[in-house]
């Protein structure tokens, strides 16, 4: 689930004319037309984040895009962005839910929300369908590593937090199966790089115990036995220090 939207809550318009051409209109096969813009965004804002509430994006996206366009750079033309984007997250076209919140993102410190676009951009890198590429899922993780240095005491925060961690298991559960397919198909070498990687890359991740594992039995195939034998002892230590604190 994609956090709820800020409700205090900039972007081209060039872009939203390509997504419409384009098919990616929000929630709706044929292009959403705007309704003609209030003198107040706020009231315009606040009645499409009811329809979003309600979950009901498709009645959402007119009021938005009428803000968008009467508004393109004030705060509340990088909330409808947002809004725009979410509802598009939602409807499972992460594209283009990506693609409006980078122009939002562009605008930088001009709008009050760049904690809460950090946030959705990482969210719809990784709701790529069938699976978000490696480099989607690393740009990512480097985008909630932004989110958490810069928002530290944002609303978004923890749940950044969780979706980090979440995403570093599953970059280390891929270096982790790329290195046991090597030991499998007797390449210790590179089962040995791989695994070495996750470790130096990811050394909180659960995989690293494991990853050590193969480490060993990839020095063993090397005939390197010391090797081997200090890289169990490592693996026995860390095994021993992660039981201790699980019991505290």
């Amino acid at each position: 689930m994609v956090a709820p939207l800020p409700r205090d809550g900039v972007t081209s318009l060039l872009l939203v004319a390509l997504l419409l051409a384009a098919g990616c209109a929000p929630l709706a096969p044929q292009p959403a037309a705007p309704e003609a813009p209030e003198a107040d965004p706020e009231r315009l804002y606040r009645r499409a984040m009811a329809h979003v509430d309600a979950q009901a994006c498709q009645q959402a996206t007119p009021p938005l895009l009428a803000l968008v366009k009467a508004y393109p750079e004030s705060d509340y033309g990088a909330r409808g962005m947002l809004a725009l984007a979410y509802c598009e997250l939602e409807s499972g076209r992460a594209p283009a839910a990506l693609a409006l919140v980078r122009q939002v993102i562009a605008r930088g410190e001009a709008h009050d929300r760049m904690d809460y676009a950090l946030y959705l951009k990482a969210r719809a890198l990784l709701a790529h369908t069938p699976a978000p590429a490696h480099h989607q899922t690393v740009e990512a993780l480097q985008t909630l590593g932004q989110l958490q240095q810069r928002f530290p005491a944002s609303a978004f925060a923890e749940q950044g937090s969780q979706l980090h961690a979440a995403t570093v298991a599953l970059l280390a559960g891929r270096e982790l199966e790329a290195a046991r397919a090597h030991l499998a198909a007797e390449r210790p070498d590179a089962a040995l790089n791989r695994a070495r990687y996750l470790i130096e890359q990811y050394p909180k991740a659960a995989a690293v115990g494991e990853a050590l594992s193969i480490m060993s039995r990839a020095y063993l195939a090397l005939g390197l036995e010391g090797m081997a034998s200090s890289t169990a002892q490592i693996e026995q230590a860390r095994s021993a220090a992660t039981a201790l604190s699980e019991e505290r």
